[in-house]
Order: structure tokens, then C-alpha cells, then sequence
């Protein structure tokens, strides 16, 4: 467990070589102490923030080794609306497999990145401002953000899009630098244990093909089998699943993929996470189906007593309206508690990731959630916030840490492979996505998939998925 931030080291220099602390300038201290312990938890068990009068940060490992950066970012984004960020610089890191690591607004850096002495090891980055920067959304909060139709922030203008690092955690890279500058020094130091692992989750959308939807839905749909997929056996199995569905989702629909999805994940030791919307609106971008009809109400049973997670997926609307949140958690909870449905940890994710920081964040977590699992881009794979690694939500507009933990999204499959692609397109898509993967896992993080039951459009999608959780 860490030790309070706010416990001033003492006197004499602790020589606990599984401990650190962390000294930083006493302004600011709500943002410092939020960043600070992030990263610290990635480094030790235990630590100790003590902020004093000093121009810059410090790591140290009792009186034997420490590390410095300078403090640059945090007082510029205090002077917001004035803060003007420089281009992303590279420098090689030294570390085996990593890319040169980004530096952002790096002030008088030369050609090394690094100087060193026989206790004290000087970094030129501000890895705590670039880090705080990335993880608290500060861009999409205080910037000029652009959004798309459906009221998301757009990959494609953001700053680490332009400078071409959205597709890298590099805030994660920048922390396991510290971490390998620890280690070298300090080779019996317990470092926190990393476990690279792959997180998988549903968003149902679409529980079904032909149930549940209106009768110009599901006509539609047929039509679309018969002459746009030549699928000409719906014919017979569209009236079967839409009329047989009652008590359960007919297995003969093509969108009933929850039993192979639960098969998958266990046959590779993985737990999946299904997320389902309540189904109380009208909006046409949401489901049909209603949360409490016994077929979806037999589903969720089912997901749970195999041991996968059921999650919240609120309606389109949700993430502007607190009302409609409210309601639908409400009622989330309510049919989770009628059928004997307990978890350790309860969240989900915005349908169409519509959210905004940090506002969407407060109503995840005064409605009694633990994580939202939409920190990603819809228009592109990639890390929205740098990161791999599950983290506290911070509000800058009030300088406060939230009790929900955000859960990075780095691949949803609609963003990753479109519909009709080429070969090329298709391979292309499956190279990028395995090393996404890879890359997180370097890092000892999290690969985040999100896949929705009804996305396998073909055979060659359908091996996609399984090689990205393998």
C-alpha cells in the first residue's frame, strides 16, 4: 500500500530499498499528487510525496541513487488559455525494443538525454508534466478539440496524432525508462511487478439479427442477406430466429455469437466483459431490444454464472443527459441484483464512446461504477491518453482525483477493419493490430479489445480476432 502523499520524508534518509520517495515543487499539489502517485505505483508498493521549495522533481531510493527531471508543464497548463506546446522532439532511450522516446517541450535538451553521476542520474524530459498532460485529458478539456458528428474528440486533430505518437504508450514507455534506470542501478530493488495481459469486451449493441428489432428493421436486414451477402439461407433462418426467440436467442442467428465468444476467451484463460445497453430509448442510433425481456434477461444470467463480466452500456443520449444516466444505471443495477448477479468491480462503456472529460467521468462514478472502459479514439486504433495501464480519473476543473478508474480502450474492431475491405486493407489492418499488441505488452500493460458480438463479418474477421487474443 502507498504511504500518504502528503507525509514529509523524514530527517534522516530512509535506506528501505523497497520504498521511494518523491519530492516536487509544493505548488500545483493536487495535480502533483495525483501524477506522482501514478507513476510510483508503477515503481514501488510503497512511497512518500513530500513537496517542498524546488524548481524541479526528484526520485530517490533512500540516500543510494536518485533521479531528477525538471518541472515544466504543470505551471503552463496553469496558464491556460495561453499554453503553447512545442513539437514532440525523439531521443533514443537505450531501452531494447523501444522506439526513440517523445519529449514534450523539452527546454535547452541536447543530444543526450541524460546526465549521470555516481548517485544522481539527470533526465532532460519532464516525464511528470508530459504524463500528467496526456492522462487528465487536459487537450480535449482546455485545447481547441474537434469533434465529429456524433460529438467525439477526433484523432485525427489531436497532438499526438500530429506528432505521430497516438499509436505508442508512451507514457508507459517513459515509465518503464525509469524503471530500467532503477533497475540498473539498483538491482535488488522490488520494482511492482508488471503482468502483460490481453482485456476483452462486448459491447452488445445488437444482441441479435432478426429478434427484437421493428418489422422495416428486420425486413431490411433480409433483404440485405438475400442480395447484398447472398446469405440466401435467411430466408428460412430470419423467421426462425425473430419468432423463436422468446425465451432465448435462437442459435441459428448469425449474431448469437455470446456461447463462442465465452468458449474463446476461456480457451485462453481470458475473461470477457459484455456490456448492455437498457433499452428505454427511442434513439434510432439505439438497441431494440428491451433489457428485461427473458431472452436477454437469460443471457446476462448465463454470461455471469460461466464467470464473464456484465457490464453497463448507456444509451446514446447518456453521456449529455445525467437523468437518462441516472435511470439506466438505476435500472442496470436493479436487474443485476435480481438475478443474483455480484461483482467486485461494475462499469462499461459510452455507446459510440460519446463522453466527454470529465464530466462523463462524475457520472460513472456517483452512480456507483468502478471503471469506464472508453478512453479510446472511434475514428482510429490507438492510446487517446498514452496509456496501456488502468488509472485514476482526475479532474483538472477541480483539481480532484475521482474514486473511478479509467480503462484505456486500444482497439475497437469497426475502427480496425471496415466493412468490405480489400486484402490488402485487411492485412494491412492485421499487421497494425498486432503490433498495437505488441506494444503493449512490451510495456507489461494492458491490450484492450473491444469486439461486438455481431462484428464478424466474414471468416478472415472472425481469425483476426482470434490471433489478436491469443
Amino acid at each position: 500500500m502507498a504511504l500518504s502523499c502528503f507525509e514529509y520524508y523524514p530527517k534522516k534518509p530512509l535506506k528501505n530499498l523497497d520504498s521511494i520517495s518523491i519530492h516536487c515543487p509544493d505548488n500545483y499539489l493536487p495535480a502533483r499528487q495525483w501524477i506522482a502517485g501514478i507513476i510510483a505505483d508503477r515503481l514501488s508498493n510503497n512511497y512518500l510525496l513530500v513537496p517542498e521549495k524546488r524548481t524541479n522533481w526528484e526520485i530517490r531510493i533512500g540516500d543510494i541513487f536518485s533521479l531528477s527531471f525538471p518541472d515544466i508543464l504543470i505551471p503552463k497548463l496553469h496558464q491556460i488559455p495561453t499554453l503553447k506546446l512545442s513539437s514532440v522532439s525523439t531521443f533514443e532511450s537505450g531501452i531494447k525494443g523501444y522506439a526513440p522516446l517523445p519529449v514534450i517541450d523539452g527546454e535547452n535538451l541536447a543530444q543526450t538525454l541524460t546526465h549521470e553521476n555516481s548517485t544522481n542520474e539527470i533526465i532532460k524530459a519532464d516525464v511528470f508534466g508530459m504524463s500528467f498532460w496526456a492522462l487528465s485529458c487536459w487537450e480535449e478539456i482546455y485545447g481547441n478539440p474537434k469533434y465529429d458528428s456524433h460529438d467525439r474528440f477526433v484523432a485525427s486533430s489531436s497532438y499526438t496524432q500530429a506528432n505521430c505518437i497516438h499509436d505508442r504508450p508512451w507514457v508507459d514507455e517513459w515509465i518503464n525508462f525509469i524503471r530500467e534506470k532503477i533497475a540498473k542501478r539498483i538491482p535488488s530493488f522490488k520494482l511492482t511487478p508488471q503482468h502483460a495481459r490481453v482485456n476483452l469486451s462486448h459491447d452488445v449493441d445488437h444482441p441479435s439479427r432478426f429478434a427484437f428489432c421493428p418489422t422495416l428493421v428486420f425486413l431490411k436486414r433480409l433483404l440485405g442477406d438475400l442480395f447484398l451477402y447472398k446469405k440466401f439461407n435467411s430466408l428460412i433462418k430470419a423467421p426462425l430466429s425473430r419468432f423463436t426467440s422468446q425465451n432465448a436467442i435462437s442459435e441459428v442467428d448469425r449474431w448469437n455469437t455470446f456461447e463462442w465468444l465465452m468458449d474463446k476467451s476461456e480457451e485462453h484463460g481470458l475473461v470477457s466483459t459484455f456490456n448492455f445497453q437498457i433499452g428505454d430509448s427511442t434513439h434510432p442510433k439505439d438497441a431494440y431490444y428491451q433489457i428485461n425481456d427473458p431472452p436477454l434477461r437469460e443471457l446476462i444470467k448465463k454470461i455471469h454464472d460461466r464467470g464473464h463480466q456484465v457490464g453497463f452500456h448507456p444509451s446514446y443520449n447518456a453521456s449529455i443527459n445525467r437523468k437518462i444516466f441516472k435511470g439506466e444505471a438505476k435500472s442496470f443495477f436493479t436487474l443485476c441484483g435480481e438475478l443474483n448477479i455480484d461483482q467486485e468491480e461494475w462499469g462499461g462503456r459510452m455507446h459510440y464512446l460519446r463522453f466527454r472529460s470529465p464530466g462523463t467521468f462524475h457520472l460513472w462514478e456517483s452512480s456507483g461504477f468502478t471503471f469506464d472502459g472508453s478512453m479510446g479514439f472511434a475514428d482510429t486504433p490507438g492510446f487517446r491518453s498514452g496509456t496501456c495501464f488502468e488509472y485514476a480519473a482526475y479532474d483538472p476543473t477541480r483539481k480532484q482525483q475521482l474514486g473511478l478508474k479509467i480503462r484505456p480502450l486500444v482497439v475497437m474492431d469497426c475502427s480496425a477493419f471496415p466493412h468490405n475491405p480489400s486484402e490488402r486493407e485487411k492485412e494491412k489492418a492485421l499487421n497494425e493490430l498486432q503490433e498495437l499488441k505488441m506494444r503493449c505488452l512490451t510495456v507489461g500493460g494492458t491490450f484492450s479489445l473491444l469486439w461486438h458480438n455481431n462484428y464478424f463479418l466474414n471468416e478472415e474477421v472472425e481469425n483476426a480476432y482470434l490471433s489478436l487474443i491469443r
